[in-house]
């Protein structure tokens, strides 16, 4: 983390760019691997351009979590910048995903900025770890 209510997170996977990208912004890609372990995720809506929204549910076993924000950028296979909006939330945050071939591997750098605590940041780190752990089964990494 850079401060306490930023959030970021480096990972390396063992898929090229472009594979990564795929899993981040195909519907069908998305629902196999989003969320953190445990859960199963059902994407209502994923219009993947800018201004385009998503909408998705995240299930486990201690409920059920609404999320849906818009794309703002979309730089294929380097970079995605959305909103992110928890449906009880009032807080609208933005997370950036950046990604560069690193060899036959991609590393990836994901920065989700806009908590208003620090306890916010703490919470998504350990989600957003629990997902990216998700995100290199998938990707067999």
């Amino acid at each position: 983390m850079t401060d306490d209510r930023t959030l970021v997170i480096d990972r390396v996977f063992n898929a090229s760019p472009e594979r990564v990208f795929a899993a981040f912004t195909e519907t069908a890609q998305l629902a196999q691997w989003y969320g953190p372990e445990g859960m199963t995720t059902e994407v209502f809506e994923n219009d993947v351009r800018p201004g385009g929204r998503y909408a998705l549910v995240m299930r486990g076993g201690d409920g059920e979590y609404h999320l849906s924000g818009a794309y703002e950028e979309i730089d294929p296979p380097k970079k995605l910048v959305m909103t992110w909006k928890w449906k009880t939330g009032e807080i609208t945050s933005r997370v950036t995903i950046e990604l560069s071939p690193d060899g036959d591997k991609t590393q990836l750098r994901l920065t989700h900025t806009g908590f208003a605590e620090a306890s916010d940041a703490a919470s998504h780190n350990q989600g957003w770890t629990s997902s990216l752990n998700e995100l290199g089964r998938y990707l067999g990494s």
